[in-house]
């Protein structure tokens, strides 16, 4: 997958909470410019790519604005909370390793008593179903015949879809013979690009199927280990 360009960088460095439609326009411009060749000559694949640029300029742009929107043009530094212990406060154990340089500058400046205020934003909870846009199939869907008419519809109940993933394409990835042998609320988020509250709700249900067993458990629910039960 293409790394963004130059220009969208520099689009995103300077996108503000007062120009966040214009920077959208400029970003999908930029993308625009960047296809290969009209969209009906793409075939499947390029097609593909295309929407695969997409989508990762839209959560790139979405989540730039979720940041601007809920910070207030206050310094940004992305994070993920690793662990919350209760001792008289609250003491949070935050994972910033992703951020810039200038922005590590900022943190070792502020430590040692300096003010933060902790904002609570997850872009992905803005990023709707990003998977739901399709490239045009090379080749037609062969025709129905008069038994597939008679066969039941297949319904997908809309508490299977999640940001990035299905409830099955995760139960699938999870129970490969080779893959993993144990999960996590944290493995679900930084794997499936789930929200915090998904990879929850996963678990639970990974549990009422008994596709996993609980192995270590912590004072923070969400640091909790598990089996994954192999058949």
């Amino acid at each position: 997958m293409s790394e963004l360009t130059e220009e969208q960088k520099a689009i995103l460095k300077t996108m503000t909470a007062a120009n966040i439609g214009e920077s959208f326009i400029a970003f999908i411009v930029q993308e625009i410019k960047a296809l290969p060749d009209v969209w009906q000559k793409l075939n499947e694949v390029k097609q593909d790519d295309v929407i695969e640029r997409a989508r990762r300029a839209t959560k790139e742009m979405v989540g730039r604005a979720v940041h601007l929107l809920s910070s207030e043009n206050k310094p940004v530094i992305d994070g993920v909370i690793k662990q919350a212990t209760v001792k008289g406060g609250i003491e949070l154990k935050v994972d910033v390793t992703k951020c810039s340089s200038d922005d590590k500058l900022e943190l070792i400046e502020h430590s040692g008593g300096g003010n933060c205020l902790i904002i609570l934003a997850d872009a992905a909870e803005n990023m709707g179903n990003l998977h739901a846009v399709k490239p045009d199939k090379d080749q037609p869907d062969l025709p129905i015949t008069d038994e597939e008419k008679l066969l039941p519809e297949t319904v997908i109940d809309q508490a299977d879809i999640y940001s990035n993933a299905t409830y099955q394409e995760i139960v699938n990835a999870l129970t490969l013979p080779d893959a993993y042998s144990t999960t996590s609320i944290l493995t679900l988020i930084d794997v499936f690009e789930l929200t915090q509250d998904e990879a929850r709700r996963v678990i639970l249900r990974l549990l009422d199927d008994k596709i996993i067993e609980l192995q270590l458990e912590d004072d923070n629910p969400d640091n909790n280990v598990y089996n994954i039960i192999k058949k």
